[in-house]
Parts: structure tokens; sequence; C-alpha cells
């Protein structure tokens, strides 16, 4: 533990039988959020664990994957905080081969929407963004479909100090 910088980190391993488990943990009191990395190994498989929070702004993001050895996961998830909500949507099958992906994340001092979806049996990817912040905001819409090789982009970021406008088309 530092108290210099405000921030606490912690790293554990454990070997089982059957397997390992590694537990790493950085907390920084500081700046308010935690992040956290988790990642187990059994005999049926792997699960790799990300999670970041940030409690000064009241939003929560998850991020799991576990490969199994019927190489399938299907996760759901739903959170809301006092300042803000999270939804969190997502479906793995590898056997198929496509991975549909839905986020919308909310906060005190500004909005982050997220919309993904991917499907290796037709080959396209849809990607949508907005996140506001106190300073200013920032808009982004992506859309990539490689059945057709086309990609639109459109950003704009807007600060206390000035302004910046961007939009691009490819």
């Amino acid at each position: 533990m530092d108290t210099t910088h405000g921030h606490k980190t912690w790293a554990q391993a454990i070997y089982a039988r059957h397997g390992h488990y590694t537990w790493t943990q950085h907390m920084d009191t500081t700046h308010g959020h935690k992040t956290w990395e988790q990642h187990m190994d059994t005999t049926h498989g792997h699960k790799p664990f990300t999670q970041d929070m940030g409690t000064t702004l009241g939003h929560n993001t998850w991020t799991q994957h576990m490969d199994t050895t019927l190489l399938h996961n299907t996760w759901t998830h739903n959170m809301g905080t006092t300042h803000g909500h999270n939804t969190w949507t997502q479906h793995m099958d590898t056997t198929h081969g496509y991975k549909p992906f839905t986020q919308d994340m909310g906060t005190t001092l500004g909005h982050n929407t997220w919309t993904q979806h991917m499907d290796t049996r037709h080959g396209h990817k849809s990607f949508t963004q907005d996140m506001g912040t106190t300073l200013g905001h920032t808009t982004w819409t992506q859309h990539m479909d490689t059945r057709h090789r086309q990609q639109t982009w459109a950003q704009h970021l807007d600060t206390t100090h000035g302004h910046n406008t961007w939009a691009q088309a490819i």
C-alpha cells in the first residue's frame, strides 16, 4: 500500500490440484476507480475475467470470456448504480461462429452508449458509440460492412477551451 499516491496493488496466486487460479487487483482511491483482473484455468477450460469499476462517476464496466469444452458462453448482466446505469448483453457461440454484443452505460458526468454486432458467418460489424464528459462531449458513430467494403465515421469534440469537429467518410 502506497498512501502517498493513494493506491493499493494486490497480487495473489493459488495453484490447486486441477488447475491454477491467478488474481490481480489494483485500487486507486485518488481517482476513485478500481481495476480487477482474474484468470482461472481448470481441467475443463479457462476463464479470463476483467473488471473496471469507477465509484466516482458511478459506473461499472465488466468484461468476461469463458471458453469451456462446449465452446460457448451465454452471459447477461444488468447493473444499476446510484449515479447511472449499465446494461450488458452478450452471447458468444464459437460453434456457430457469431457474437452479438450490446452495451448501454450512463454516468453522472456524462453518458456512453455502445452497440456492436459481429457475425462472422455473414462478415459484417456494426459499431455505435456516444460519450459525454464534464469538459465537453464527443460523439462517435462507425459502421463497417465487410460485405460491401464500406465504412462511415463521424466524430465531434467540444471542450471548455474550444471545440473540434471531425467528419470523415470512406
